[in-house]
């Protein structure tokens, strides 16, 4: 007799054999599905929690699944090559850094000045991300930017610079990262060229880790404002993170004015990293850099001075919180929304007076223009 199974296939030896192998089949298969599900889990929430690194413009997924570097074979040239997700190191439009040369720049008297809400740090974490020295001040400082306003995040270096001026790179470039969200970014970025010692430096270069991946805490008292030149005049461009992924998220305000930084200062950072760590500049593709002009407009006065005072100009005025919603538990001393325009966070603001903990109010939001007068009705006819 023919053995057949329930769907009346007659049973061969081979057959036979494979019907016996299916429950197995189905247990691995079940087994498989629940280890899937777990990793899928894992990940999750390893996604959750690291989310994204401002400081290498990475994401931690992007550094497990590839390695790059400013040379070599994972070099600036072949990022894209590295992981698909990097596609618009090679692909994208609007990259930085960039060349600025007088010919391609359009002075814009529309510009706003730029506004700081910066306070005195007292404690910093520099980290030798493997790429550059990343330094993360206590929340709650603010750049505002053409009325949105962004919260700094940390600064990082790269030697040479990675903006040339007229081709020409200056010895190290420091950028402050700002977010007003994932999406949307603000990076300052100062030239520094030869001369004495940079004494905003001097304050936390000896804390930098020699290892990768390496924290140091440092605490003491300063204004991140004495890092920026005091001509606030700047050029700005759409652009891109430096670093892949490359994500062309973006707002770049090169300030214009350059700071010193000496010939030891620049080789203790060189010497971390073996070389140079700057990305060369990428084709503009037609795009415009604007300049602005001092004293911008009139939206733009009235921004924190080097101190970290305030113009005296008013009290805060009253404005609706901006789209990108209030700001994250914590950033700001009295925790209210970063507004879209006029006021950034309550208590955000340092006092002119510099007292430790002393918060003054912010600037004033400039009058509307008044309505322009009705015309006159045309006299009835005799």
């Amino acid at each position: 007799m023919i053995a057949r199974n329930p769907d009346h296939e007659p049973l061969t030896s081979g057959s036979l054999a494979r019907a016996e192998m299916a429950p197995r089949k189905k247990q691995r298969s079940s087994f498989g599905a629940v280890a899937s599900a777990t990793l899928l889990s894992i990940s999750l929430i390893g996604c959750g929690i690291g989310g994204v690194m401002l400081g290498d413009a990475t994401t931690k997924e992007a550094v497990k699944q590839a390695k790059w570097s400013y040379a070599g074979k994972d070099g600036p040239e072949r990022w894209a090559e590295l992981d698909p997700k990097w596609s618009a190191c090679s692909n994208g439009r609007t990259q930085s850094p960039i060349d600025l040369a007088p010919a391609k720049l359009l002075k814009a008297e529309w510009l706003e000045e730029l506004r700081f809400a910066y306070r005195d740090t007292k404690k910093l974490e520099v980290m030798n991300s493997g790429h550059t020295v990343q330094v993360s001040p206590e929340r709650g400082n603010w750049l505002n930017h053409d009325k949105v306003w962004y919260e700094l995040k940390h600064w990082h270096f790269h030697a040479p610079s990675e903006h040339t001026v007229v081709g020409m790179n200056s010895d190290m470039e420091v950028q402050f990262v700002h977010a007003a969200d994932a999406n949307r970014l603000a990076v300052i970025a100062v030239m520094l060229k030869p001369g004495p010692d940079n004494t905003f430096l001097d304050q936390f270069w000896d804390s930098m880790p020699a290892e990768k991946d390496k924290k140091a805490e440092w605490s003491g008292s300063f204004s991140i404002l004495s890092a920026l030149p005091n001509d606030r005049t700047y050029y700005t461009y759409k652009g891109s993170l430096t670093t892949p992924p490359c994500s062309e998220t973006v707002t770049w305000l090169v300030m214009k004015e350059p700071l010193t930084v000496s010939k030891p200062q620049v080789e203790k950072f060189k010497a971390l990293f073996n070389g140079n760590t700057n990305r060369p500049v990428q084709p503009l593709y037609g795009r415009v850099i604007s300049e602005s002009v001092p004293g911008g407009i009139e939206g733009g006065r009235g921004g924190a001075d080097v101190q970290g005072g305030a113009s005296a100009s008013g009290a805060k005025p009253s404005s609706p919180a901006n789209a990108y919603g209030a700001a994250p538990a914590g950033a700001a001393p009295a925790g209210a929304a970063p507004a879209s325009q006029g006021a950034p966070p309550a208590g955000a603001v340092a006092g002119a007076a510099g007292a430790s903990g002393s918060y003054s109010a912010a600037p004033a939001a400039p009058a509307a223009p008044a309505a322009p007068a009705a015309p006159a009705a045309p006299a009835a006819k005799q």
